[in-house]
Formats: structure tokens, sequence, C-alpha cells
């Protein structure tokens, strides 16, 4: 059985789902406004090289790693 020495330090876990939902507001707002400059069709040769799984994979990895250093 687990035992935490300090388990009100858990309820820091609460902060990750309010990370997440203020990283799809911001991802939202920047996306509207690349709308704004330019049609959809030139995204691609505006930003040839951008990936759209690369910052969801490093944030999602962020936040893996908040959690475990929160519960460790």
């Amino acid at each position: 059985m687990i035992h935490f020495e300090h388990p009100e330090y858990l309820w820091l876990l609460l902060a990750v789902p309010a990370f997440v939902a203020l990283w799809i507001f911001v991802r939202v707002r920047k996306r509207r406004q690349l709308d704004a400059f330019a049609d959809r069709g030139m995204h691609g040769r505006l930003i040839p090289d951008a990936s759209p799984w690369r910052p969801v994979f490093k944030f999602g990895l962020l936040m893996l790693a908040a959690s475990f250093m929160v519960v460790a």
C-alpha cells in the first residue's frame, strides 16, 4: 500500500487540467490569428516545416513530467 508523506501536494495535480485548458485556448487563438493573416491553403507555403503534432507531443510530455514530479 502506498502512503504519501505529504498528501496535500496531490492537490497540485489539479493544475494539470488547468494548464491543458489554457494551452488549448492559446492554440485556438493562434490558429485564428494565422487564419486572419492568410488563407488555410497558404499555411503550407508560409510555414513549410511546421509539424502539427510536435507541439502536442511536447506539451503532453511536459504535463506527464509535471504529474510525475508532483507524485514523486
